[in-house]
């Protein structure tokens, strides 16, 4: 049989005095630790997302050039503004 100290130690009930929520100090590091790295890593974020712009409009004038060269391969000329009627229609109207 165990002497009554060892038996109190080893059958420990917790305590309402203990502390175990988190503290003023550690929630201020974990937030100053979340700022430093969302600053570090928006920057790179809003790159990739210039760089994406930046492919998908090279991509579209691509394949604006390749319309052109089709159509021209099909016809012999290149398209003028007299295909686009929606255009004349706005030039109509604003001169």
């Amino acid at each position: 049989m165990l002497p009554k100290l060892a038996m109190s130690v080893t059958n420990r009930e917790p305590r309402f005095n203990e502390r175990s929520a988190v503290t003023v100090l550690e929630l201020i590091v974990v937030i100053v630790v979340v700022t430093i790295l969302s600053a570090l890593v928006l920057p790179a974020i809003m790159r990739s997302r210039t760089q994406a712009r930046r492919a998908q409009c090279l991509s579209n004038l691509r394949q604006i050039g390749v319309a052109f060269h089709s159509f021209n391969s099909q016809n012999g000329y290149l398209p003028n503004s007299r295909h686009f009627p929606e255009r004349r229609r706005v030039v109509r109207r604003l001169g």
